[in-house]
Order: structure tokens, then sequence, then C-alpha cells
């Protein structure tokens, strides 16, 4: 599954909004074939498509309307003020995770955008146009006795246990501990979805979070149609078993390749769940 970083050029529009839903009006207007695996009812979960928002080109910070949550207890309830508009215009970086089949569909709207594009973003006419375009190597290495999982962007947790469990599909319950079968299950489900519980169980042994985790991940209250709501922000660092046999290792490598690729928990078509992995 391709990984690809575009910079992109953006011309200046004030906004309150999440910039996912601008990298997602820029693809869908770059190629409006697009629209349909963004938005069609009759696509698949999870979508066979990943993309960020707009990120800093300097430190790849994302940029959208949040409220960080520094101090474990702090502030537990849903802010009351409304964000402050962001000011957008410049170079940012996007990244665009996608499945196989849509390669050409992907190719066409890259394409258009090296020519530049020119739409309506709400009160704003905006343009952007293709800087550089890279294409981004997700290997995971042979061998790592430990992972260090980075959120760059709000993650979105979807509870294995729930699916395990056969309960109703509207139970909406969120988790927020980074355990790794939570992190991981949506990738679970899309790699190994005929033996779904047997690699839950298998990831779930095998990597062994940080007494630390606590501390380096925390919470982002993130601005999105009109609401404030929770995601997980930071890092979570793992440790593989010295005793984990080689079929797990290599389950669990594809599971973090996809990761990589494809990002984690819920949302990743509108931007959240994008993650970085540095292997130690």
């Amino acid at each position: 599954m391709p990984l690809i970083k575009l910079k992109i050029y953006v011309s200046h529009f004030v906004t309150k909004d999440f910039t996912g839903k601008f990298v997602k009006t820029i693809l869908m207007n770059a190629n409006p074939e697009l629209q349909s695996i963004f938005e069609g009812k009759d696509q698949p979960t999870p979508k066979p498509i990943r993309i960020t928002p707009l990120l800093n080109e300097g430190d790849e910070k994302p940029v959208y309307p949040r409220i960080i949550i520094t101090r474990f207890g702090e502030s537990s309830g849903r802010p009351r003020q409304e964000p402050k508009p962001i000011s957008v215009g410049g170079a940012y970086n996007v990244y665009i995770g996608y499945r196989e089949p849509l390669e050409l569909q992907i190719a066409l709207a890259v394409s258009r955008l090296t020519s530049g594009l020119e739409f309506d973003y709400g009160s704003s006419r905006v343009k952007v146009k293709l800087i550089e375009y890279e294409r981004i190597d997700t290997t995971a290495p042979e061998d790592f006795n430990s992972v260090r999982v980075y959120f760059i962007t709000p993650a979105l947790f979807v509870d294995p246990f729930a699916k395990i469990s056969l309960a109703e599909s509207r139970d909406k319950a969120r988790r927020f501990i980074p355990h790794p079968a939570v992190v991981f299950s949506v990738n679970v489900y899309d790699i190994f979805k005929d033996e779904y519980v047997r690699n839950i169980i298998r990831l779930s042994y095998a990597l062994v979070e940080s007494h630390t985790i606590l501390n380096t991940v925390t919470k982002t209250w993130y601005y999105y149609d009109g609401k404030w709501l929770p995601g997980v922000i930071g890092y979570a660092k793992y440790f593989l078993r010295r005793n984990t046999p080689e079929r797990a290792k290599r389950a669990i490598r594809e599971i973090l390749r996809d990761a990589m690729e494809m990002g984690v928990g819920s949302g990743r078509a509108a931007g959240f769940g994008f993650v970085k992995i540095k292997f130690g």
C-alpha cells in the first residue's frame, strides 16, 4: 500500500475547521472520481484511503483548532469557548495513503495538482499547487525490540472487544488507553479479517507497553462540525517480548507497516490517526 507525501502551496484563507476537511476538498476537486471514495455510502469500512490535515512544512505539526491537556486530570470537561480562527497560507505537507486499486485515481489527482487548482472553500476563493512529491518507504525492520508510535493527528481508537463480543454496531463508546490491541485494531481487521481474534490476542501478548506510557500520551480537544471532541496525541512506547514466535513477529511487522501507511483508528479518511513509527 503506497504512502505519498505532497508539499503544496496554499493561498491565504481563514478557517475554524479541522483542515483534514480542506485536504479532502483538494483531492475531490483534483479528481471528482474520489468523491465517491470519500463520501459514497456504499464504500467498504474502513475506507481504502487515508489523508492528513495540513502539516506545517518545518516541524510537520498539524493545523487544526485544538486545546491540548498537558497535565493528567486537568480540565477534563468539554471546552466551552469557541475556537480561535486559524490563518492558513503558504507551504504545507500532506500525506496520503491508499490501497493499490486507487493508484490511477490518486495519480490523476496529483497530476492535476501540478498545474494548480482554484476552488471555493467556505467564503474564500483558494488556490492550491503541488510543489514536491515523494513516495515514503514504510518497510518495518526484520529485527527490533521496541517501537515508538507517535500520534501526529488525533487518534480515535476503535474497540476490538466490541467486535469480538459481537456487540451491536450502534454502540459508539470510545476507548482512550493506548493498549496495542486498541491502537491497531483497525489495522488487524484490514489485514487479518479472517483471523481477527487470533491476531488481536497475538498483538496484545507480544507488544508490552512502557511504564511511562501514561506520561507520554495525552488528550487533545479538536473542533469538528461545530463540536469539541476528544482524541489521543503524544507517543506510546512498546517493547517486543523476547520469546515472541517468529510467525507472530511477521504479523506484527505487517500490522505496523499498515499503520504507517494507512494510520490507526477511525476517521483516517478525514485526517485522523496519522502516526509515525520509530523502531529500536
